[in-house]
């Protein structure tokens, strides 16, 4: 699978079906084709998720091979841990959260 690259967007509305149903409208996005994960060749995955204090802004999701060694480049270079390694087993990923220097946050994703 390809790493270092954006694979998935989130996007944050307090009202998530009046948010779904915008853009489908707009742009013809539904949940059902989102979660169906049919390819799409150029395309970045994405979803609307609910608002919360920790995600109040559209975050790119990069996925990555190694997400430890990730988070220390990534404080290496300036930037810091927002939320570290956290495991979904039910899933079989890890997750992430760093700021880079500019103090936007991204999320990284890797398998477990």
């Amino acid at each position: 699978m390809n790493q270092n690259l954006v694979t998935w967007l989130q996007i944050p509305a307090d009202d998530v079906d009046g948010t779904w149903a915008f853009y489908g409208r707009v742009f013809g996005w539904s949940a059902e084709a989102t979660y169906a994960n049919e390819p799409r060749s150029g395309a970045i995955y994405g979803e609307v998720v609910p608002r919360s204090a920790d995600l109040q802004e559209p975050r790119p999701v990069i996925r990555v091979s190694d997400i430890d060694a990730t988070l220390a480049q990534v404080e290496a270079e300036g930037g810091s841990v927002v939320a570290g390694r956290t495991e979904i087993p039910e899933i079989a990923m890890v997750f992430a959260v760093f700021a880079d220097p500019a103090g936007n946050r991204i999320n990284i994703v890797g398998d477990l």
